[in-house]
């Protein structure tokens, strides 16, 4: 099962474990960014931790075969890396697409990209 949130830029697909079956669902986000979600209209539900963050990330991931830190002709995205995230009690990790280009939400803090 899963529920969709916007990063800012695009849709993300997340999922949900230890929900109760329940034959209505209604989710929403608040402006606390946790996720509530309300079973046939009778019992609430909150997300452990925000879903949504105010700040985005976006770059490139690319192999600079010169190292002049400016991508050139031929030099490609790095398809198959991963980009992480970190920050206090946050963990993000994306995979660039082709290009080499990668979006993450973030909440607001001191980040860490490795």
């Amino acid at each position: 099962m899963g529920y969709f949130t916007w990063n800012g830029k695009s849709w993300n697909l997340d999922e949900y474990i230890g929900l109760p079956q329940a034959i209505r669902r209604d989710f929403y986000v608040c402006p606390n960014n946790h996720l509530y979600v309300i079973l046939n209209r009778e019992r609430v539900f909150r997300s452990t931790h925000p879903i949504g963050y105010p700040n985005l990330i976006t770059g490139k991931v690319i192999l600079d075969q010169n190292k002049n830190c400016e991508q050139e002709p031929g030099e490609t995205g790095m398809l198959g890396w991963k980009v992480k995230v970190e920050a206090n009690e946050f963990l993000s990790i994306k995979n660039p697409d082709i290009n080499g280009k990668y979006t993450t939400g973030s909440p607001r803090s001191e980040e860490i990209l490795n």
